[in-house]
């Protein structure tokens, strides 16, 4: 009774990125977005009475309060799964994580698209949690039908600027990538392209709007987080724009803007594959100096707390872990390691390069030491993103969680009362909370890089462990795809190669290298 359409909507949508992508033409942004009726072919659960729902929704998800629906649909459920996994309140000069979002659904009138995305994302996730095929089928209908309006609404004129319509771009961005098929990460890419040329089309105005303010930091703050994972360039009018909101004086965040700035330059850099790799790696160790000194500032701003374990403890890979303030501090922080660690594999990479030259471009000394360097560094972050993990799945309290640090957090004092016994490691999941995130999604790129790493079969094990964890806890599809390719890895112990020799060979630095 279904035809799966969805390949041929999808290529019409991304035809139309691309024609309003050549679009030299500005147009003026009304401050407010224009009200659209919710289209009269919903299905009964998506009736202009889930306005109501959805508010409710909206409402647990911001004060833990119970909606008075005692029958929510299944996409309301799902919606409010979703909510309480994802949404982030804000905690950093007005930072969230899908706030918008929610703000936007409990509103007078919701946007037939906006609906339709916003339930096959949530719905996927719901289903995948509970590995029901059944609810992915129902969330795959919503993608379809919202792929379906997105593309009418790029067409239209006046509704191609409307936050509705760039949020459900974005929204088809995260199906994608909480299904995580095999050809999710190139639709996702897509959906990502389309933001990105919707965002450019606004153009500055846009920020006049506090939703639409709201909307591109987390966007960009992805983009950028993308960069670093996967080495794509921070399209040039994004940067612009992110630069431009910058700016505002309302909207600056100190030390935070340095660390993008620079995070910006060691993606440019590591763009360059062909340049000299003496040249290269200089650059490399002129950039890290300039990381380290925003170490410096972060740990200032925004230090943690590092306890020794006594003895080893379950689900936490090896001797100590940390205690931050809140998420948002554990992200920045794993963003700049995740940096790092790229940066110096590909040092390994241009030293590798440089030795197969003739002559080669390194004295033996000289290979030694980056060798040497890279080692130390890559394992050091490595380490540090395994201890920011404990907290994000549980294992450890925040300080809002305990009463007398809540104390001296509302009087400006970040200190954590390292006594308290919420701050020893417990069993993973103790400390989660309904309808507040931790912000397990920001963790999966981070534990990926490092489970594919040669540092170990223990540490790819212990990240394969922490995926399947993440996935069951928030029902994401890309955990577990990633999980199990890190497990394909376990099977050939030769993917695996520990040096502790301080001064190896020409031939094994060679091997190292690669």
């Amino acid at each position: 009774m279904f035809k799966n359409e969805s390949n041929v909507v999808m290529n019409k949508a991304q035809k139309r990125y691309e024609v309003l992508s050549k679009k030299k033409k500005e147009k003026k942004l009304t401050s407010k977005t224009l009200p659209v009726r919710v289209s009269s072919e919903n299905s009964p659960s998506d009736s202009s009475s889930s306005s109501e729902s959805l508010r409710a929704i909206a409402t647990v998800s911001r004060s833990g309060s119970p909606g008075r629906s005692m029958n929510p649909s299944i996409e309301h459920q799902a919606l409010a799964f979703f909510a309480a996994n994802n949404l982030l309140q804000p905690a950093v000069a007005g930072r969230s994580n899908y706030q918008w979002l929610f703000q936007m659904l409990s509103g007078p009138e919701i946007d037939a698209s906006l609906q339709s995305s916003a339930h096959a994302a949530s719905l996927a996730t719901l289903a995948t949690a509970n590995k029901s095929q059944s609810l992915m089928n129902k969330a795959q209908e919503h993608y379809a039908r919202a792929l379906a309006l997105t593309n009418e609404a790029l067409g239209d004129s006046v509704k191609v600027y409307e936050d509705s319509t760039l949020v459900s771009v974005i929204l088809l961005g995260v199906y994608e990538n909480f299904v995580f098929e095999k050809h999710s990460l190139r639709a996702w890419m897509q959906h990502l392209k389309g933001a990105e040329t919707l965002f450019a089309l606004r153009g500055e105005t846009q920020f006049r709007n506090d939703l639409a303010r709201q909307i591109f930091v987390q966007f960009y703050r992805l983009t950028m987080t993308k960069g670093v994972e996967l080495g794509t360039p921070i399209p040039k009018k994004i940067a612009r724009l992110y630069k431009f909101l910058t700016s505002l004086n309302d909207y600056t965040m100190h030390g935070v803007e340095h660390q993008v700035e620079v995070l910006e330059k060691a993606i440019a850099l590591m763009q360059d594959e062909d340049g000299d790799p003496v040249s290269r790696v200089a650059d490399v160790l002129k950039l890290d100096a300039e990381l380290d000194l925003i170490k410096f500032m972060l740990q200032t701003l925004w230090r943690y707390e590092t306890v020794q374990l006594k003895m080893p403890a379950e689900n936490v890979f090896g001797n100590f872990y940390h205690i931050y303030t809140n998420p948002w501090v554990i992200n920045m922080w794993n963003i700049l390691r995740t940096c790092r660690i790229r940066l110096f594999k590909f040092v390994r990479t241009q030293v590798n390069k440089g030795l197969q030259s003739s002559p080669p471009l390194f004295s033996y000394e000289e290979a030694c030491a980056h060798i040497s360097k890279c080692k130390d560094v890559i394992s050091s972050q490595m380490l540090d993103i395994c201890a920011s993990t404990p907290q994000l799945t549980g294992q450890v309290a925040f300080p809002h969680q305990v009463k007398q640090d809540l104390d001296l957090l509302r009087k400006g004092i970040e200190a954590v009362n390292l006594r308290n016994r919420m701050f020893t490691i417990h069993p993973q999941g103790t400390f989660l909370e309904p309808f507040k995130s931790t912000g397990l999604d920001h963790l999966i790129g981070p534990l990926y890089e490092i489970g594919r790493s040669e540092y170990g079969p223990r540490l790819t094990r212990w990240a394969v462990d922490q995926l399947y964890f993440m996935a069951r806890t928030i029902g994401t599809r890309q955990a577990i795809m990633l999980a199990e390719e890190l497990e394909g890895k376990l099977k050939d112990e030769s993917n695996f190669m520990v040096w502790n020799d301080p001064c190896p060979t020409s031939a094994q630095l060679a091997a190292l290298a690669k």
